[in-house]
């Protein structure tokens, strides 16, 4: 702390570790307090600064442990300390309530939430520097460490809807390396949520990591089993797929052996464009808008090559995928390729249970 620096420019850091910073004269950021009551109450009338918060439900929040006169007194005495900190003018105060007034202090809360409103990753990421009020615990704070840790979790979840999306596009873009920095900040976050680590095992394998992926896949194994969290079957047939043996993995299976992850034994380069052509018409189709691509080029220029990488991508996301190959000969037959399709729609777990009526819109 120090109590000698002029408040100006006051900067209230909220994600991390609570800290208030001033802007000295020769532009630098000094370290003005650092974690206390004092800030935990700053943070709060910061959070709350739309209304004016009671005394009384200050006193109950941070000094709840104290019979009713003492903790309006240490209140009091916290509100000194504040008062000194961030100026006269930024506290409207009356005998019954207390509000920080607007543009008294910079938050970075408030700049988060702007910029995940926005939809500006760098910006949220920048203003991001951990939980809300991380390590903050005072004794007779139950109420104000409840509230916290409610705030707390709903702008993690802020951020974490924030990489995902940015995660998502850099893969559908192609953009690979940003993809894989993007969805490891989304795994260190929450080691535990399978959502992050899929994502990053299909970014590492995307980019040709084969083997960063199995160790991601191993370690999310390991910390899932140390919290006692079940893999869904999405995430289960993932971690399958990730210890195909290596015959699988050379090439020398087939793709609906390899279940998906053939092609990723090998670098995709020269056709990023057309990829992300064909993962943006899978997502309308996911999302129920008809979609229909023709691929068009002389033979051994690619086509099979790319299908390949876009089922392999496909199928880590845990989406089923049917494929089916149309041969010359099938020209002159009529609905060959529905057909195929058909029986291979049969053959998939829980055709059987199909109503008759159902089946009869397909065949």
């Amino acid at each position: 702390m120090n109590d000698g620096a002029e408040p100006g420019g006051l900067t209230l850091r909220t994600l991390g570790s609570l800290t208030l910073f001033a802007e000295t004269a020769d532009g630098r950021s000094e370290v003005l307090y650092h974690s206390g009551k004092v800030l935990a109450l700053l943070a709060y009338l910061a959070v709350e600064q739309r209304t004016p918060t009671s005394r009384q439900r200050l006193a109950a929040l941070f000094w709840g442990d104290q019979e009713s006169g003492l903790a309006r007194r240490s209140l009091r005495q916290a509100l000194f300390k504040l008062r000194k900190l961030v100026g006269e003018a930024a506290l409207e105060l009356d005998d019954d309530a207390v509000r920080l007034a607007a543009g008294a202090v910079d938050v970075d809360r408030e700049r988060f939430l702007t910029a995940c409103a926005r939809g500006d990753l760098a910006a949220a990421s920048a203003a991001y520097h951990g939980p809300f009020c991380h390590g903050f615990s005072s004794e007779g704070a139950l109420e104000f460490d409840q509230w916290a840790e409610g705030e707390r979790r709903r702008l993690q979840r802020r951020f974490t809807e924030a990489l995902t999306r940015g995660a998502r596009a850099a893969i559908d873009a192609v953009e690979l390396e940003r993809a894989v920095a993007l969805a490891t900040q989304l795994r260190d976050l929450e080691p535990e949520a399978e959502a992050g680590v899929q994502l990053l095992i299909e970014a590492l394998l995307a980019s040709g990591h084969d083997d960063e992926a199995r160790d991601v896949a191993s370690r999310y194994r390991d910390v899932a089993s140390e919290v006692g969290v079940d893999t869904s079957a999405g995430m289960s047939k993932v971690l399958r797929r990730l210890e195909q043996p290596s015959n699988v993995r050379d090439g020398s299976a087939s793709p609906s052996d390899a279940g998906g992850l053939l092609s990723f034994g090998h670098e995709f380069v020269g056709r990023q464009v057309e990829l992300q052509r064909l993962l943006v018409a899978a997502e309308r189709a996911r999302r129920g808008e008809s979609a229909r691509v023709v691929v068009v080029g002389p033979a051994g220029v690619g086509k099979s090559r790319l299908f390949d990488e876009l089922e392999s991508r496909l199928r880590v996301r845990g989406v089923s995928v049917l494929r089916v190959r149309l041969w010359p000969g099938a020209r002159v037959v009529a609905y060959a390729a529905f057909a195929e399709l058909v029986g291979k729609l049969a053959m998939l777990p829980g055709a059987g249970g199909i109503s008759v009526e159902s089946a009869s819109t397909v065949v």
